[in-house]
């Protein structure tokens, strides 16, 4: 027969209650049970709970399955709703963002002052449109002088 501390006979108690124990179990919890009196009150009150059983209200069963099903309908039709949502919200937003990048003017690139190549796009992963992340022709294009007065600029 093992031995238990209160902690694993508390444990045990419920199935002990229902009879669902082994037997080397079974006699190691009663042999516990008639040496401390906590867990003997404890396992009396189990045993007066255990007598006692409440029946569910009359219905109770049928009110679940009730709400559940109408759970249920809800969910069938506000996922939908919920998809057509946010497509639409989607499709509005890339035709937002294509419409204002149409409308955006190009800046060029410049050398001399005299254009040279087509427009120059900004970077479009960047709120900006100065053309300053895209403009690497430009900067590659300046004279160390002017280069010089950049950083000045910059530096200030």
């Amino acid at each position: 027969m093992r031995a238990f501390d209160c902690e694993s006979i508390r444990d045990l108690l419920p199935e002990w209650a229902a009879g669902r124990l082994d037997a080397a179990d079974a006699a190691a919890v009663r042999t516990h049970l008639g040496r401390c009196g906590a867990c003997a009150e404890e396992a009396a009150l189990l045993r007066t709970l255990g007598r006692h059983r409440l029946e569910a209200p009359a219905g109770l069963e049928r009110r679940i399955l009730h709400a559940a099903d109408r759970a249920r309908a809800r969910r069938r039709v506000v996922r939908p709703l919920g998809a057509a949502a946010v497509i639409a919200l989607t499709w509005f937003g890339a035709g937002v963002l294509l419409l204002d990048d149409a409308a955006a003017p190009r800046p060029t690139a410049a050398v001399d002052g005299e254009p040279i190549g087509g427009p120059v796009r900004p970077f479009s992963g960047w709120p900006g449109t100065d053309g300053l992340l895209a403009g690497a022709l430009m900067v590659d294009a300046l004279t160390d002088e002017e280069l010089e007065l950049l950083l000045a600029e910059l530096e200030t």
